[in-house]
């Protein structure tokens, strides 16, 4: 009997000694890939900060990598890319492009062309980010007294909750992008084009939208207050709940005509923007 019971007692520690160092040596890897993380993250923020356009773009792959590989640092990648986004969009180099209101879809891509590489790659990871794992109201902030993302192609990015109060997005084409619940207040969006974007629940107000393209856009709930909607193409577009107090279309244009939905009170006819 003594036997026995010696041989259950070595038994229950062989058992207990495996728990503990199963136990150990998961904590041991779970450490080691955080070390990992942490090490990949270090260099590819450092790449950011390259005077090589290459290298810098092999930052911003790095860290869309990272959040896919770590979804709980998300959060913190996208502030840092914002960050560069911020730091980086500044006046177009080179000469003007055309003027705003006779651009052409050929003339934006062609002018996109011309926007750094890196720029626009940092917009696109932010904007394929996998929402899932934002933050509840998360707010990226891309506003900067000297952003400009003028003509450039943002088609299609989910750009949800950004921040871009007085940006630069002169001629840019957003067709398809989401923006709920954005913030584009003072933007300047002369000849935008938001052909069935999804803008709902977004400030508005007080953006210059001089010949804006908004044929199918859903602007339910957003506020345009005091924008200066003259020249735009309103077809299709989702106004329900629209708050235009203020909103100038000037003398001519087709107004509201071919909208959907009731806005809440209607805007004047000659009315200039804040």
């Amino acid at each position: 009997m003594l036997g026995i019971g010696t041989a259950i007692v070595a038994a229950l520690g062989a058992l207990i000694f495996n728990g503990i160092s199963a136990t150990a040596t998961n904590k041991q890897l779970e450490l080691s890939r955080d070390g990992q993380l942490t090490d990949r993250y270090s260099q590819a923020v450092e790449q950011l900060g390259s005077d090589s356009p290459e290298v810098r773009l092999g930052g911003i792959y790095a860290l869309e990598r990272l959040m896919r590989d770590s979804p709980i640092d998300q959060p913190t990648i996208v502030e840092v890319l914002a960050a560069f986004v911020r730091s980086h969009a500044t006046r177009l180099p080179g000469p003007s492009p055309a003027p705003a209101a006779t651009l052409t879809r050929e003339d934006v891509r062609a002018t996109a062309g011309r926007r750094p590489v890196d720029l626009l790659a940092a917009l696109t990871v932010i904007g394929r980010r996998d929402t899932r794992h934002d933050p509840q109201r998360q707010v990226f902030d891309l506003s900067y007294s000297t952003v400009d993302l003028s003509y450039s192609n943002l088609d299609g990015l989910n750009l949800l909750g950004v921040r871009l109060r007085g940006a630069n997005l002169t001629g840019t084409s957003l067709i398809g992008t989401i923006l709920n619940g954005a913030d584009l207040s003072g933007s300047s969006l002369t000849s935008v084009d938001l052909t069935n974007a999804k803008v709902r629940f977004a400030n508005l107000s007080c953006a210059w939208m001089i010949g804006a393209n908004l044929t199918g856009a859903d602007l339910s709930n957003s506020d345009l207050s005091g924008a200066g909607l003259a020249g735009a193409t309103l077809s299709g577009a989702n106004l329900t709940d629209v708050t235009l107090t203020g909103a100038a279309f000037g003398f001519e244009g087709p107004g509201l005509r071919g909208t959907t939905g009731t806005p809440r009170p209607q805007p004047t006819v000659t009315s200039a923007p804040c």
